[in-house]
């Protein structure tokens, strides 16, 4: 049976923006035996950039809420424009730093650009933070650029109970937490989870589904899947409810997981 495989970026694929040789070979042989290979990812397609020019069969981006398929983009669920302007308010009510995070282009406020400037000092091969730290700022977003907000990324520090975050906001939307001072607001209805099963429909019931993740924001996406990857460098939640835990994304992690399930045979 051929197998669609999806992989999350960070921590997976790449290491501070940079996919390791072996990486690379895995899926080119993988797809040469006939098996299919999708990013499957929080990030959204404005930041994205090189990794959309990857030699792959398509893209699931934004938590599930945009999927391209052979260069096609065949679901796009972007926010309301009245949704993302209300989280926009209540965000900065309570004095977060946030970033409106969108398909074509994303937006941040004065308080994250500090932390991304900050936190790539402190650590320059964090790409990501620079990159971000020179997102245009939200008071520059026109109305069609409300249109296009996938979902807001949030800040805080001190303890913090979801039900703030939430708090007001539509009951379609939930709170992930990703570090110990951040996290994320997207749509229930949408997940790498789901990403997954519109893929798997797409191309019909006759294929194994794999995935291979390093986080908890992964685990919609495991759970998922027929089989599943912990890289080694995971997370202990992940590591308990994967198939099979891998090497580090460093040490050959993903081709060693391809040979494993018999992707390169």
């Amino acid at each position: 049976m051929k197998s669609i495989v999806f992989l999350d970026i960070d921590g997976t694929l790449s290491l501070y923006e940079k996919i390791p040789p072996s990486a690379l070979e895995a899926i080119r042989i993988a797809r040469q035996n006939g098996h299919k290979v999708f990013i499957n990812t929080g990030r959204v397609r404005s930041e994205m950039r090189e990794m959309m020019d990857l030699d792959l069969d398509g893209f699931c981006l934004s938590a599930g809420t945009e999927i391209w398929i052979g260069g096609r983009r065949l679901l796009y669920h972007p926010m309301k424009d009245s949704i993302a302007k209300q989280i926009q308010e209540h965000i900065y009510s309570l004095h977060f730093g946030y970033t409106m995070e969108g398909s074509r282009i994303s937006f941040t406020d004065s308080i994250n650009r500090r932390l991304f400037k900050k936190l790539y000092q402190q650590d320059t091969r964090q790409i990501l933070f620079h990159r971000r730290s020179l997102f245009p700022s939200v008071t520059d977003m026109q109305e069609e650029d409300f249109r296009q907000i996938m979902k807001v990324q949030i800040n805080y520090y001190g303890i913090l109970k979801p039900e703030v975050i939430l708090d007001s906001l539509p009951k379609h939307l939930i709170w992930t937490t990703y570090s110990n001072t951040g996290g994320e607001i997207t749509d229930s209805h949408y997940s790498k989870g789901t990403a997954i099963d519109f893929v798997k429909n797409y191309y019909g019931g006759n294929y194994r589904t794999i995935s291979a993740g390093d986080s908890d924001n992964d685990i919609s996406m495991l759970k998922a899947s027929d089989e599943s990857i912990g890289m080694g460098n995971a997370t202990q939640s992940v590591k308990q409810i994967v198939t099979y835990v891998t090497d580090d994304v460093r040490n050959a992690g993903l081709y060693n997981a391809f040979a494993h399930f018999g992707l390169l045979d």
